[in-house]
């Protein structure tokens, strides 16, 4: 089914795939960039979680521990600090007791506590109230904080008397119903008061008592200590407070909450563990916005992106289909005008180089065709004098059957030459032929040249090899002995003559040496650039030019004809460079 689905839809588009290879990487890599910004965004915010976890506990901790130093300092302040002032721990002595009558004095007692604990409620702002218990007469002075009331169910009496009388000052317990509208317990701190004159733990006065704050110790850690946040206090692993109503957190639950611990400094049975907890589901739900947002602008980027990426590549493909049809018409008709160019990116360039192409490619078949018509002219033109040579031939052959019959020999023979010269000459059935053919010819045309002459020239051949064996161009040597009889002025030097030398390097060399005018050595290097170089050749060493042009056309640029030097004060000597091409009859007998 995908393989199916490939080959309709992708196999042939390389810009869908890479549409689909492109949106698959950016969806991949926005991935990763979300997974990192949330968990770095979350990391972030656990840690400042964390920090203000620890403060908020330790501000919790802190109002618990000064709550606590604080009824010390109240518990020291009801004994007077000079033997000579009156405590308040003498109002709690028998003898100072009211009486039964004494109405006045029971009401300025109960003023003068109600301010005391006023007072003291002022300066401490952990407890919520204070009560002051004495035994004598069971007179209860309490006072709390705001409207909170105590429950007048509570019976004070029974309370105290059955407070166990082993323990360390102040006793710090756990202890329900002592308000009226609270149903939660309370943390209380009770000290007793004694007689310094007859300190007895078994014998007291009476016994004062704070009872703690628990909404003020939440307040102070948060404003509501419910669901995302929880707090308890715990003494001696024994949980007192806990902000929440839920049972205690195991071990297993408390990894899904940020947790600090922070210690009251007391130390043996006063010390408090105050542990504050931060649920981590709620960070995560802080980060549902930043994640939202986060989606949509990474996804929103995703779709512009490939949106973009789309219409680019349609722009893309439409001029490319363009160009696919222009190079339809093409095909069909090569005359084609050129494909219109728009821009200058690699597309534009790719149809400037087209339209090159074309052009060139016109004018290459304009070159061809030219060519094709004047290779039928030539042939037409060939075939036109193909009469001419027979009738040459037809005609020196009569001309050397008189001269026979007239018993003139020397002229017979040199019609006889000239009629195998020419027979030669034309004979275009191989390019090259060994050379003891190409130098017989040439001794036949120098012979002709020479008739008439006072002054022959002499060919001379110095060959180190079997010259039947190798093979040259045809008509190769004829052009340059014209030239050196020419240009080298042979016929007003004493004996003149040409020394063909022939031998095998690498390669097959015949230098073609005259003993007639010299050049000069600048002239020797100019007429080695012209022969390399493509400029015009002027008449003269025209055949010299030819001859080198054909080697290297026949044979390739390695070969050719080169101006050797001559440090004679007479002479002129080229030598012409190829491959040594070996006669089949020699091939075959080896």
């Amino acid at each position: 089914m995908f393989s199916r689905l490939y080959r309709k839809h992708f196999e042939r588009f390389i810009f869908r795939k890479l549409i689909f290879a492109i949106g698959l990487s950016l969806l991949m890599l926005f991935s990763v960039l979300g997974f990192v910004t949330y968990h770095s965004f979350y990391l972030l915010l656990e840690e400042k979680e964390q920090e203000l976890l620890v403060a908020r506990t330790d501000n919790a901790r802190d109002l618990l521990h000064e709550s606590v130093v604080q009824f010390k300092r109240e518990n020291i302040s009801l004994y007077p600090s000079n033997p000579q002032l009156i405590g308040i721990n003498q109002y709690f002595l028998p003898n100072n007791v009211p009486g039964p009558g004494e109405e006045k004095k029971h009401m300025l007692e109960s003023i003068y506590f109600s301010d005391l604990i006023e007072t003291m409620l002022k300066r401490n702002p952990g407890a919520l109230g204070y009560v002051l218990y004495r035994l004598e007469d069971e007179q209860i002075f309490a006072g709390s904080k705001g409207d909170d009331q105590f429950n007048p169910q509570m019976d004070f009496h029974s309370f105290f008397s059955h407070f166990p009388k082993s323990y360390s000052f102040p006793f710090i317990g756990l202890k329900e119903g002592i308000f009226k509208d609270q149903a939660s317990s309370n943390i209380y701190v009770i000290s007793p008061i004694m007689d310094l004159d007859h300190i007895d733990k078994n014998d007291v006065l009476g016994y004062f008592m704070m009872i703690l704050d628990n909404a003020s110790i939440f307040h102070t850690f948060h404003e509501d200590p419910t669901l995302d946040y929880r707090l308890d206090l715990k003494k001696q692993n024994w949980t007192m407070l806990d902000s929440s109503l839920s049972d205690r957190m195991d071990e297993q639950e408390q990894t899904g909450f940020l947790v600090h611990q922070a210690k009251t400094p007391d130390y043996n049975d006063y010390q408090f563990q105050v542990t504050g907890y931060k649920n981590k589901n709620a960070i995560r739900a802080r980060l549902n916005t930043v994640t939202f947002v986060s989606i949509l602008i990474l996804g929103t980027v995703w779709c512009i992106s490939l949106i973009s990426i789309y219409l680019i590549q349609k722009i893309v493909v439409t001029r490319i289909h363009k160009l696919t049809r222009h190079f339809k018409k093409v095909q069909t008709d090569p005359f084609t005008g050129p494909v219109e160019v728009g821009g200058k990116d690699e597309i534009s360039d790719l149809a400037a180089r087209f339209n090159q192409m074309t052009a060139e490619l016109q004018k290459y078949i304009d070159k061809v065709y030219i060519a094709d018509i004047q290779k039928r002219n030539a042939e037409y033109y060939a075939l036109k004098m193909q009469i001419n040579p027979h009738f040459l031939y037809n005609t020196l052959e009569s001309l050397r059957m008189y001269a026979i019959a007239r018993q003139q020999p020397f002229l017979s023979n040199k019609l006889y030459s000239l009629g195998r010269l020419y027979r030669w000459l034309l004979k275009s059935d191989n390019d090259l032929i060994p050379i003891e053919e190409e130098i017989t010819h040439t001794e036949y045309y120098l012979e002709l040249l020479m008739l008439g002459k006072s002054n022959p020239i002499e060919l001379r051949v110095d060959s180190k090899l079997d010259v039947a064996e190798y093979k040259v161009l045809k008509f190769i040597l004829q052009p340059i002995i014209e030239n050196a009889i020419i240009h080298g002025k042979l016929e007003n030097v004493e004996n003149p003559f040409i020394r063909l030398t022939i031998y095998r390097q690498d390669h097959l060399v015949i230098e073609i040496y005259n003993n007639g005018l010299r050049l000069s050595e600048d002239e020797q290097a100019s007429l080695q650039k012209k022969l390399q170089t493509s400029e015009h050749f002027h008449n003269d060493h025209l055949g010299l030019k030819n001859i080198h042009e054909r080697i290297k056309s026949y044979f390739g640029h390695d070969y050719g004809l080169q101006v050797e030097p001559v440090f004679s004060e007479n002479g002129f000597c080229v030598s012409l460079r190829l491959p040594a091409v070996k006669t089949k009859r020699q091939v075959q007998s080896r």
